[in-house]
């Protein structure tokens, strides 16, 4: 059971989702405060399956795979759920799933081609970042729900949303620029060997 216990709490992860927009969207009561408890799980099951992973040695490709995919999913679903609900503007979220997009297609590119991308720790500080703009976001919206006017006015008169996205989504981009610098060397190998 164990063997399949890290795959197993990925998918869970990706279950998640629709429950949790379905929370931000809703207007019923708690649902602001329910889309965050379902955050927090779905964060804590991101840590879990891979700490079971390392620690029993059962490292799978579809692990490999699907965990950076369940994070994306679960991270991209929150930032288009807030630009619906107009929180945070577009722009910011196409420079995020450009980028995911742009570290992905080199992944695989590289993986074709037999050499393993060099991974970079900053990519890690961008992951804490996005999560923790997520929850900065459901925080505000569980304030409004809850009409507790005073932080509410500290949210809307210091803009506390949009620099905490602008900082994400710049963090964001340099960690895309960080992935390309560290692996030119090797995708320009590639490119010289094919022709």
């Amino acid at each position: 059971m164990i063997k399949f216990l890290p795959n197993i709490i990925t998918i869970f992860r990706i279950v998640l989702v629709p429950f949790f927009i379905y929370c931000i969207i809703g207007d019923f009561e708690n649902s602001k405060l329910y889309a965050a408890i379902i955050f927090c799980v779905a964060s804590i099951s991101d840590f879990l399956d891979g700490k079971i992973a390392r620690k029993y040695g059962i490292i799978t490709r579809f692990g490999t795979f699907m965990d950076p995919l369940a994070d994306k999913i679960l991270v991209l679903s929150a930032f288009l759920t807030f630009v619906f609900l107009e929180y945070i503007p577009l722009w910011m979220v196409i420079v995020i799933v450009m980028r995911d997009f742009f570290i992905t297609v080199l992944r695989m590119f590289m993986e074709r081609n037999g050499i393993t991308m060099v991974t970079s720790k900053v990519g890690k500080i961008k992951t804490a970042i996005q999560m923790m703009a997520i929850n900065v976001i459901l925080f505000y919206m569980i304030i409004l729900s809850y009409n507790i006017s005073e932080i509410i006015y500290l949210f809307d008169n210091f803009s506390i949303i949009y620099i905490f996205m602008f900082i994400t989504t710049m963090i964001t981009f340099i960690t895309g620029l960080d992935y390309f610098v560290k692996n030119h060397g090797a995708i320009k190998v590639i490119f010289i060997n094919r022709e």
